[in-house]
């Protein structure tokens, strides 16, 4: 702390008065230095909350965009993959249903295909492409 900050002093009533006088002085400017001090920590504490306040917010908005992205992805490569159907007709002993005989081939590129095979019964005959 320099002299200009901190003036010297006089009372008149000699050096032991003066130094008192310089020293509450300066103590009372210390005083209001830390109480402006504390004010503004203070000021930033409640600035910086509302900021993290709006942060965490934004973050959770960006988790649920993320998550929707995600299920859109996955709908796309479900749709991506190809398919191929092939449905016989099974002779009935009693020829009051129809069975039929599906197999569905699923192309997953570099996983290999799958096959699924599943039999439907049905009142009605089918028709298929």
């Amino acid at each position: 702390m320099n002299d200009l900050e901190f003036p010297e002093i006089e009372t008149g009533n000699g050096i032991d008065r003066d130094l008192a006088a310089t020293t509450n002085d300066r103590i009372k400017k210390a005083v209001i230095a830390i109480d402006n001090f504390a004010k503004t920590i203070k000021g930033f504490n409640e600035q910086s909350s509302r900021q993290t306040e709006k942060m965490i917010w934004l973050t959770r908005w960006i988790v649920v965009l993320t998550i929707f992205m995600i299920i859109g992805l996955v709908i796309q490569i479900i749709l991506a993959i190809p398919t191929k159907t092939s449905c016989t007709e099974v002779a009935n002993s009693d020829g009051s249903k129809y069975t039929y005989t599906c197999i569905t081939n699923i192309g997953l590129g570099l996983l290999g295909n799958r096959s699924f095979q599943r039999e439907i019964i049905s009142d009605l005959p089918m028709r298929f492409p």
